[in-house]
Formats: structure tokens, sequence, C-alpha cells
């Protein structure tokens, strides 16, 4: 994919050429994990120069509801582009500048569009989730209460295939309420990760104790899992067979690479992490996808100098 002139659009790989502000912090990130190796679905950006052209003729454009055209054509250009790759559906994640940074996370905050299967409804997604941050930036309340400035803030889109996953779940490189930088915890679930963010699902638990490198597992009952139905393009609760009600949704040999992909995430982007991933069946081979990346806002450096110390006394004493 080339890039547009108007620089509206980027294919994700092309986010670390940018400076963070004109993408922001989750593609960034994810720009980054592509560019180290790591299994990211193909995926373009709707830039901050796209939202500040939309946002600067707001009043114009969202009292009919619409896009001006010369933006529509490089979103378009790049949709097709996409399609020709995988022909399903895809969901329109937010990117701002404000979420996914060490001060905070914004988790929930900023719409996600679901089910994006024509180039209307990818309109539609956008001026959804452009219309709910109007909505946001309104609120001072929220802003003061954070400490948040409204100088320079936009919201860049991520564009991204909805991938119908085995199983998927969220991974911590540090414990994510005390943040002990000697565990590390997984979270998974079959399915989709919507039923486990949403904690609509229970989850098998696994903490990886890094000075021993044993591994502590908690198996749920799992009676239920959230999947995509393409054919009528929405979400659905399926109950779970007999046979895996109370089974391990992931093998011991992907719980180890998940763990050790989360320290390659940590190492890459510079600090603990809290990463979505899923695991895809691609060729008969499964396949280990991450979907976004954020920072831990628990973790304080004093407590990782502090665990730093304790490992490195076990082999000088």
């Amino acid at each position: 994919m080339k890039k547009t002139n108007n620089d509206f659009i980027l294919e994700l790989k092309q986010g670390i050429n940018c400076d963070l502000s004109e993408v922001g912090s989750k593609a960034y990130n994810l720009a980054l994990l592509i560019d180290n190796g790591f299994n990211v679905p193909s995926s373009f950006v709707i830039t901050t120069k796209a939202f500040n052209y939309y946002y600067n003729n707001s009043k114009e454009f969202s009292k009919n509801n619409y896009l001006p055209q010369d933006l529509l054509n490089s979103i378009e250009y790049a949709f097709n582009i996409l399609k020709n790759s995988y022909d399903k559906s895809f969901v329109v994640r937010s990117s701002a500048l404000i979420e996914d940074t060490k001060e905070r996370s914004c988790a929930g905050l900023f719409n996600t569009e679901l089910g994006i299967t024509t180039f209307e409804e990818l309109q539609t997604a956008i001026i959804k989730c452009w219309s709910n941050f109007f909505k946001i930036l309104k609120d001072n309340d929220y802003f003061e209460k954070h400490s948040i400035t409204k100088d320079n803030i936009a919201l860049p889109l991520i564009v991204q295939p909805l991938l119908n996953p085995i199983s998927s779940g969220v991974l911590f490189s540090v414990h994510p309420i005390n943040g002990d930088f000697t565990k590390q915890v997984l979270e998974a679930s079959y399915g989709m990760c919507y039923g486990i963010v949403e904690g609509k699902v229970a989850v098998d638990r696994y903490i990886l104790d890094k000075l021993n490198n044993n591994i502590t597992k908690q198996i749920a009952q799992k009676n239920k899992a959230y999947y995509f139905d393409y054919h009528n393009n929405k979400l659905f609760k399926k109950k779970l067979a007999k046979n895996l009600i109370n089974s391990e949704c992931i093998s011991t040999f992907n719980t180890k690479n998940l763990f050790s992909i989360a320290d390659q995430v940590s190492n890459v982007i510079g600090y603990p992490q809290d990463i979505e991933w899923s695991i895809v069946e691609k060729d008969k081979n499964l396949l280990i996808y991450l979907l976004q990346t954020r920072p831990i806002s628990t973790v304080n450096s004093q407590n990782q100098t502090n665990v730093i110390a304790r490992i490195s006394s076990l082999f000088t004493n």
C-alpha cells in the first residue's frame, strides 16, 4: 500500500517511520511490534491529519453525517486493498493520543466498532467513533480529573481484520495489581477476547514466577464463549461442548510462548505491557496474533529497581 499524498492514511507498519502524534499510541506500538517480527494483523491507520481535517470542518460535515470526499477517497483506496487480502469482517479501533500511555490507559472510553463488511459501514463506524470522541471532549470534568489538556488532542483510528480465534486473552508482563516484576499473568478463554475484557466469561489464569520459572494454573469452568458470525455479521454467545468446559483452552507450548512474548514486547516498547492476543488457525497451523498492547499503569520504577536487586542477589550470595 502506497502512502497517500495527503497523509490521511498509512499502512500500519509505516507507523514506525512516523511521530507518535501522527498515528496515536496504539497504532505506533503495533507498528513497533510489526517491525520486530511479531504477528500483527495487516491494518491501516486513519491518521491525526485526517481527524484534524474532519474536526476543523466538523460543523459542516457532522450536520449531514458524512465525511469529506477527498478523505473518503483515501479511506476507500486503503480499505479495498485490505479487503483483497482479508475478505471477511473488520473492526475499527481507537488510537487516541491520550490513551495507552504510562499515565493512563483510557480503556473502554472510546468506541470500538465491530462487524464492518462494506465501505458504507466503515464510513458509519468512523463517524460514530469521532462523534463519540467529540462528546467526550465536551466533558470538562473528565479532563480535569485526569489532568489532561485539550491542546493537540486527536483520535486516529485503526482499521483491522476481525479475527475469529480459537482462544484469546490478555497477557501482563508484570503483575497487574501490585506491579510485581517477578510475576507474569496470563488470562485465556475460548473464542474472542470480547468476553474476557467485558467480564462475561470465565477465564483460565496462569501465573509465572520468574524467580523459579514455575507456572501455577487456575483452570475455570468455562460454559460459554463469544464468536463472530461472519454470515449474519454479528457477535454471538455459544455454549461450549462438555469436553471443553473444564479443559485448558491453550496448550502448554503456547502458554510458555505467550510468557516469552510478554518479555519480548516489554523490551521492544521499553515498559511493562498489557497485551491482547488471539490464537488463530491458519493453513492448519496455530498462530498467535497480537491485537493491541498498552503500558501497565500500576507499575513504578522503584518497584522494578527493588526486584532487579532481589534477582541479582540470588546469583551473588
